[in-house]
C-alpha cells in the first residue's frame, strides 16, 4: 500500500495535473510556507451555477506540496 501512495505522489510531482495559470478566473489563492519555502498559487474559474469549472495552479515546493496541489 505504501508503494501505491509513493508512486502516486511521485507521478503528480513529476507531471503535475492542471499546472499553469488561468487567463480568466473568478477566485485565486496564494500561500507560502516560510519554514520550508513551498509556494503555491491557485486559480479557479466558476461556471454559470457558481460550481467549479476549472482549477489551475503554479508554484514550487517539495513533492508532497506539489502532489497535494495537483491532486
Amino acid at each position: 500500500m505504501d508503494e501505491l501512495y509513493r508512486d502516486q505522489i511521485l507521478d503528480h510531482y513529476k507531471r503535475p495535473h492542471n499546472f499553469g495559470r488561468l487567463s480568466e478566473f473568478d477566485l485565486e489563492f496564494e500561500d507560502s510556507n516560510p519554514f520550508c519555502g513551498d509556494e503555491q498559487h491557485v486559480w479557479i474559474r466558476l461556471d454559470e451555477d457558481d460550481r467549479v469549472a476549472e482549477v489551475r495552479f503554479e508554484g514550487k515546493g517539495c513533492a508532497i506540496s506539489t502532489a497535494a496541489t495537483s491532486l
